[in-house]
């Protein structure tokens, strides 16, 4: 019951766009995704659900996308991540970021893109526990800066200086 999704010898054809009609309706995995496309291998396509395993997401051609185990922590996402964040794909990566959070039961994700050389950003997330009052963020080795939780669990930090081609942010949420 560990793997959510069983190896597949399938190589059928990804519509490459989720079925947003096959997500259950507040899923935490799916929270702020309205749409998702992404590029994929057949390879990896309609992978078998494993027994007790619960199936959240399916592309538009019905094949399995997005299960967890039983016990809800271990998710599987049959999209190869590789080129779907390199090329910024902000749906693919927050699906990701929201399956790591929902396995580890809460926690929080940042939000925005990636890795931009925009100066200043704005940078936003979510906390998916209701736990997490607040986020200490530090940009490219720079001071913690603290950031309060919202009533619906977003955080903001607003005109952030990066340095150009080095950007990375890390971020811990605390209550």
């Amino acid at each position: 019951g560990y793997m959510p999704l069983l190896p597949s010898t399938n190589k059928l054809n990804h519509s490459y766009v989720m079925d947003m009609s096959s997500v259950p309706p507040g899923h935490p995995i799916f929270d702020g995704i309205t749409s998702l496309t992404y590029s994929g291998n057949s390879n990896y396509s309609n992978s078998p659900l494993n027994t007790d395993a619960i199936l959240l997401a399916t592309d538009t051609n019905g094949n399995n996308l997005v299960a967890v185990n039983s016990l809800g922590t271990v998710a599987a996402i049959s999209i190869w991540p590789g080129e779907n964040l390199q090329d910024n794909n902000d749906p693919v990566s927050r699906l990701f970021a929201n399956a790591l959070i929902f396995v580890a039961n809460g926690g929080f994700g940042i939000t925005t893109p990636r890795f931009v050389n925009e100066n200043p950003i704005d940078i936003e997330g979510v906390a998916s526990d209701s736990l997490v009052t607040s986020v200490e963020v530090s940009v490219n080795h720079g001071p913690f800066q603290s950031v309060a939780i919202d009533s619906v669990r977003k955080f903001l930090l607003a005109n952030t200086s990066l340095v150009p081609d080095s950007n990375w942010v890390i971020a811990h949420g605390f209550n």
